[in-house]
Parts: C-alpha cells; structure tokens; sequence
C-alpha cells in the first residue's frame, strides 16, 4: 500500500495545496521506509503533512520492522527495497518521525496520543 501511494504522487505534491482535513496513515510508515529507506519515509510523511490540516499517524516501531524482517527470511523472500543497513533511523524511529513531523518541513504540533491498537501501536494526532 505504501509503495502504491508513493508512486501515485506527483512531483511537487509537497507543494501542493492542503486538500483535507485529515490525513490518516495507518501501517504504512515501515512498508514505506522498507522499500524506500528514510528519504522515501520522509517523502511519505512529508506528503500526508501537504495534503492535510490534520495527520493520524499509527507508526510502527521498530520491534515491528525486525519482525517483518524475520517473516521475510523465514519465507525465503529476498529484501526489502533497501538494504537493511542502509535504514539510519532505526532504534528511535518514532522519535525521529515525530521530530520530523514537528519540524520545518511539516509544520505540525503533536495535538495529543489518541489511544493503541490492539498490537499496542500508538496513535497520535498532529495538527497545525
């Protein structure tokens, strides 16, 4: 899902005009980081901040992204489209997204942590 949704963007989509009112991004940041490494999870979340006044983020930890790694090997299927060494933010992921969100580039305030999923996955609300 997130590489369809990184390749449905058009160029300069970070630019564009704000079009809704929330922005919902659930189970999508690692897919996208996995297959895009950190630029392509910053593009992803910079994008959502573009498209929207609102983001409702579910962001995976990185426990999460060791497991997709070890089903991934157990199955025999090859990487994912980044080498896993090459993945910078790791350990403090969701710090680091939450930074990112909160920074120049997006302009966001993290509003409040709504509550967990039934995998335990925060959920947070950022608005401008």
């Amino acid at each position: 899902a997130a590489d369809a949704f990184l390749a449905s963007l058009p160029p300069g989509v970070e630019q564009a005009p704000r079009r809704f009112g929330l922005v919902c991004l659930f189970s999508t940041t690692m897919w996208a980081h996995l297959a895009h490494g950190d630029d392509g999870l910053r593009r992803l979340l910079r994008s959502a901040a573009a498209l929207g006044e609102r983001l409702l983020l579910e962001p995976q930890p990185w426990d999460a992204y060791k497991r997709a790694r070890t089903r991934a090997r157990r199955r025999g299927l090859g990487g994912f489209g980044v080498a896993w060494e090459e993945l910078r933010m790791r350990n403090d992921v969701l710090e680091e997204m939450d930074a990112f969100l909160r920074g120049e580039e997006c302009g966001f305030t993290r509003r409040r942590d709504v509550g967990t999923t039934a995998w335990g996955r925060q959920i947070v609300l950022y608005s401008r």
